[in-house]
This record gives C-alpha cells, structure tokens and sequence, in this order.
C-alpha cells in the first residue's frame, strides 16, 4: 500500500489544500486519482476519501467546512497531513446498511457495479447523508430496488423519496 510520508500545510483557498509534487507523485505514477487523507491537529484528526485533482500545475485535495470544524482549522493554521492509497472498491467506504443489502442481494450489488465509480460514489453518499440507521436501510432497500426497475444513473437511484 502506498502512504506518504506526513507533511505540513495550510488551506490555500477556503476548500482546498496544496499537495508538494514530491508526495503525489508515487500516487500518480501507478494512476490512482482518489486517496485516503489523514489530518491532524492538536490532538485531533480526521479521515476521509478524496480525489486528487490539478490546476494550473500543481495537485491539490479539496478540504471541506465539516473536515475544518472537526479539525478545529482556520485559514492560516498549519495541520499535519498523510495521503493513503484509497483500497475501497467505489473511492468511498459502503455504509453497513448498503453492504448488507448488497450482501443478501448479489444481483443488485452486480447492477451497481456497472454504474460509473462517480455515480456509485453519489449513491452511497445519499445513503449514508441521514443520521437515522433506520433511514439509511431505507435508502439501501431503495437502492436495491430501484436498481432492479432499470435505474443506470445516479439521479434515477436517488431521486425522490424511498420507495
């Protein structure tokens, strides 16, 4: 598995951190475009999925409000940062309600797998976007459903209110 080694930086814009060349560079080589981030701060830290992404040169990972406030960041702190290479199937881990209906429903989780890794990643963020884990078996059971009514996009799965 391939991880960086950890380094400091800051916010460059309100979202968004700068990656030196030197710790992207083994993950470009082998083509992989989404990583696992690991920050910290003062004792705390986060972890989430993230795609690598260019501009005018340069690499960087977009860093979200929420990812900010866990943190306890503000615009001109320094934080640690480590990148992981991402090993989960869709660029994002499944939550355990949509694991277990894909479980139980091999059929549903083939389908699925035939959507674009953008439209899987859109469909499980649905799924676990509701604290209630009652709410997320529904959406899974939705998921599963709708999939097996024909659905290819991630706008027809998630579309709506469950079934």
């Amino acid at each position: 598995m391939i991880r960086s080694p950890e380094f400091e930086t800051t916010l460059q814009d309100t979202h968004a951190l700068a990656l030196p060349d030197a710790v992207v560079r083994p993950f470009v080589e082998k083509d992989m475009r989404r990583v696992v981030v690991c920050a910290r701060f003062e004792g705390k830290s986060v972890r989430y999925h993230a795609a690598l992404q260019k501009r005018h040169g340069a690499f960087y990972i977009m860093f979200n409000r929420k990812n900010q406030k866990s943190l306890g960041v503000f615009p001109n702190d320094y934080f640690t940062v480590r990148l992981e290479e991402d090993q989960t199937e869709f660029g994002v881990d499944l939550p355990p309600e949509l694991e277990e209906v894909f479980r139980q429903d091999t059929d549903a989780l083939e389908m699925f797998r035939q959507l674009t890794p953008g439209a899987c990643r859109s469909v499980i963020y649905w799924v676990r976007g509701v604290a209630s884990p009652q709410r997320r078996i529904e959406r899974s059971l939705t998921v599963s459903r709708r999939l097996h009514q024909g659905a290819k996009t991630a706008s027809d799965l998630v579309k709506g209110k469950p079934d």
